[in-house]
């Protein structure tokens, strides 16, 4: 049905299209200095000791999210703990869009792998066609990767990420849901915020489709609604707080 692929399709091409941009772009004109990064108020070393295993940071994106997450971690202290991160992208190029992410954000970011165990300062994608969850092993969190069903159309899906975390009793979790078209994270994020973690919205001004924020919001899954340049910064807070 022409109708219900077309949003899929437009997905798709912006995609491609940001991820090519991404290409183009000159490596020294996008890499931040590390001087330049927000500081976290109250603290001289506001990260230092709080990136324990017991923390992690999420993040889903649909349309308009490469260049959302890029801003995200660009900004986030390089000691923060693990962020996971869920962008509707055709497989063909999640890799490139998780290399460019570390080319540009000056972090290890790389396309998750089933069984790997999240390390501090890292950042991982996932794949273009599997779902991303998230269990504990030893003394962290694992990385698991599903070919199962499509959630809500998506594969990956925000949600299912989502709901996995929420299921890690004793987790310390900061996600934000960022720009995107549809409601996928939507629920995830309520059930996240239900079992005590902090969460996120971006702002309808900053997003480049509203969509996805939106409907996190009108369910009452948002504990704070931040344009993009403060999400970087009211996540690195919240970790702040959840160490004291």
């Amino acid at each position: 049905d022409l109708a219900k692929e077309t949003p899929v399709l437009l997905e798709k091409l912006e995609m491609a299209s940001r991820v090519g941009m991404l290409r183009r772009e000159s490596r020294s004109a996008l890499r931040p200095r590390s001087a330049a990064r927000r500081p976290v108020p109250s603290r001289n070393d506001p990260l230092r000791g709080s990136a324990s295993n017991d923390q992690l940071i999420l993040t889903g994106a649909s349309t308009g999210g490469t260049e959302a997450i890029r801003e995200v971690l660009q900004e986030l202290p390089l000691d923060c703990p693990p962020i996971a991160i869920v962008q509707h992208i055709p497989p063909i190029f999640s890799a490139a869009f998780a290399q460019r992410l570390q080319d540009v954000c000056g972090r290890p970011v790389s396309e998750v792998k089933d069984g790997e165990v999240l390390l501090p300062g890292h950042a991982y994608v996932a794949p273009g066609d599997q779902h991303f969850v998230l269990r504990r092993g030893g003394a962290g969190f694992v990385a698991g990767l599903l070919a199962t069903a499509k959630h809500g159309g998506h594969r990956p899906s925000v949600d299912v990420l989502f709901d996995s975390a929420a299921q890690l009793r004793g987790a310390s979790i900061v996600a934000a849901l960022l720009t995107g078209m549809g409601k996928d994270g939507a629920d995830g994020l309520l059930k996240l915020r239900m079992q005590g973690a902090r969460t996120i919205c971006q702002s309808e001004r900053s997003c480049v489709v509203f969509g996805m924020p939106r409907a996190g919001i009108e369910r009452g899954a948002a504990e704070f609604v931040e344009d993009l340049a403060d999400v970087s910064r009211r996540i690195a807070q919240l970790l702040v707080a959840a160490a004291a």
